[in-house]
Order: structure tokens, then sequence, then C-alpha cells
């Protein structure tokens, strides 16, 4: 092994410290969103939050639709229509 070899080893080995650097400070952001939003920075509760709220959008879609139908079959909009 030469020292052009050694050399580029050692370069390869300081741009892969500095993206480790780079990715860890990208993960520490992420985790600190984590815990400004939910109150965590465990991947595991971020996901069951996740997983609650995704249910309660899927609950209250529903519950919107029930409504809407509610409004629209309460009254006769056709009648509405021909009274304008």
């Amino acid at each position: 092994m030469n020292i052009e070899k050694i050399n580029e080893i050692k370069s390869l080995i300081s741009r892969c410290e500095i993206e480790s650097a780079k990715a860890q400070g990208i993960i520490e952001n992420i985790k600190k969103q984590w815990k400004e939003e939910f109150g965590t920075d465990d991947e595991k509760e971020v996901e069951e939050k996740l997983q609650e709220m995704k249910t309660e959008l899927k609950q209250s879609n529903e519950r919107l639709e029930r409504l809407y139908d509610k409004l629209v079959n309460s009254y006769d909009w056709e009648q509405l229509e021909t009274d304008i």
C-alpha cells in the first residue's frame, strides 16, 4: 500500500465522518420536531400517536359524511331551486 492509497482512505474516512455528522444533525432535528409536536422523541410513541391521529381523522370524516347526508336529506333542495 502506497502513500497515495493511504491518503485516499484518510480522505474517504473524513468525508464519511462529515456525512455521518450531517445525518446525526438531521436525526436530532427530526427528534426535536417530534418532541415539540408529539411530546416525545421516541419513534414507537410517535408512530402510535400518528396511528391515533389517523383513526381520529377517519372518524371525523365519517361523522362529517353522516352530517352532510343528514343535511342534504333534511330539505327538499329541488323545491328551493324552483322558489328562486
